[in-house]
């Protein structure tokens, strides 16, 4: 893991899930082609992505090796925003949830923020989904540290590709 790389929970529900971490030296629109752009989100998340970033579009992510396939249709796709609802295959019973990625400049770099939900919060007749959304926090306080490294993979590379001079 990188030093100094944060994730925070800004919110753990009831109903949604709010994670936050800081992006140095990309603007927002950089930071969400790590979520756009299927090669570079199979550097820090899934395995094998299909990721078509228009409302409509497709919106999946595997792992293979587990059996799990995460599909999903984009509802929103903008230059700072990611909105796309989803659903497990091997989970089939689980309601769908809907995940909003948005980035918001901030000095150098980007408030990355993950909200997730929406969750049922447990009432007398029906059960919660707390261990539904203890299992997306845990993913996303997984995930979101390994979004840095990739970035970092990508800073050092380019830092080390030769320039023809001019």
């Amino acid at each position: 893991m990188i030093a100094g790389v944060m994730v925070e929970i800004v919110s753990g529900g009831p109903t949604w899930l709010v994670v936050e971490t800081r992006v140095p030296d990309l603007s927002p629109e950089e930071t969400l082609r790590w979520f756009t752009e299927a090669a570079r989100l199979n550097q820090w998340w899934g395995d094998e992505a299909l990721i078509e970033p228009r409302p409509g579009g497709l919106f999946e992510v595997g792992w293979p090796s587990m059996g799990w396939i995460m599909r999903g249709v984009v509802a929103l796709c903008t230059a700072d925003t990611l909105v796309y609802s989803w659903t497990w295959d091997h989970e089939p019973g689980q309601p769908a949830r809907t995940v909003v990625v948005h980035g918001e400049p901030a000095g150098n770099g980007t408030i990355l923020t993950v909200t997730h939900g929406p969750y049922r919060p447990s009432s007398p007749t029906l059960p919660g989904e707390d261990e539904d959304r203890a299992s997306h926090r845990d993913g996303w306080l997984h995930f979101l540290p390994q979004l840095h490294e990739a970035i970092a993979g990508e800073d050092r590379a380019l830092q080390r590709t030769p320039q023809r001079p001019a």
